[in-house]
Order: structure tokens, then C-alpha cells, then sequence
């Protein structure tokens, strides 16, 4: 099986209200390592501010979604800043963030279009993944069983 590495992605954003997509991008060695220190750095802060009580929007989970709208979007319909992202529905942001980690992981597979084709005539009808809107083939290896 042939496969490609999928480098952007548009994302559906209508149930938000918005007629424009979103675009997300696969980042490069460099990108990923600067998203790695935004990533950190932001840990870090929280571990000094253990015993006050985090605003919700600065809760681990949603700072990170947003560290991971900041490092992957390309192109929005609302402006791409850490306030402009953070403005937004938290479920919108959690989407985006979980599209941006998917088409970012490691062995991101995806099969090349004629493939599809030749999948779905020899098995008459459309393949199992066809139907879905949802992400494409995602191979994850583990280590030790973990």
C-alpha cells in the first residue's frame, strides 16, 4: 500500500456559525519544536501557580488546545492570536486542536486517492473509511505495550 503524508487539512467549522473553513498544517521539525517549548513553558507556569485557583480558560486542557490552534492554523475565520482563538466556542477550539493533533501525529497515514478507488471497486461499493467525515487511517506504534 502506497501512502502520503497529509501536510494540510480544511476543517468544517459550519456547526459554529462560520461559512469559511479552517485550514490546519502539518508542522515541520522546526514548528514542532517550537510548539514543544510553547508547550512546556506554559506547564511550567502552571506549576508555579499550584494552590491558586486557574480562571477556566487557562485550565491545562484548554490552554493546550489553544498552544495547539496557535502552532497549526493557516487560515481562519476569526483572527489568529492567543486572544482571537481564546475568544471562541471551547468546544470549537477542542476540534480544531484534536484535527491539528491528528494530521501532527507521528505515522500519519493516508492512502493515496486511486487507492481509495481501486478499494472501492474491488470491494463494490464504498470503503469503510469513505463514509466518514472524520480523520483517515491513523497508525500509532507503542513501545513496551504501553
Amino acid at each position: 500500500m502506497s501512502v502520503t503524508f497529509e501536510k494540510m487539512r480544511e476543517v468544517d467549522l459550519s456547526p459554529w456559525g462560520f461559512e469559511q473553513k479552517a485550514k490546519v498544517r502539518r508542522m515541520s521539525a522546526q514548528q514542532k519544536a517550537a510548539h514543544k517549548r510553547a508547550l512546556a513553558k506554559s506547564n511550567q507556569l502552571k506549576i508555579k501557580t499550584v494552590g491558586d485557583d486557574p480562571a477556566p480558560e487557562m485550565t491545562p486542557s484548554f490552554e493546550e488546545d489553544i498552544i495547539w490552534c496557535l502552532s497549526t492554523l493557516m487560515d481562519a475565520p476569526f483572527p489568529l492570536t492567543m486572544q482571537g482563538i481564546g475568544e471562541q466556542d471551547p468546544e470549537l477550539v477542542e476540534y480544531i486542536s484534536r484535527e491539528a493533533q491528528d494530521i501532527n501525529s507521528y505515522f500519519f497515514l493516508k492512502p493515496l486517492e486511486n487507492e481509495k478507488d481501486e478499494k472501492a471497486e474491488a470491494s463494490g461499493g464504498s470503503t469503510p473509511g469513505e463514509s466518514s467525515s472524520g480523520p483517515t487511517l491513523n497508525a500509532h506504534v507503542t513501545l513496551n505495550g504501553r
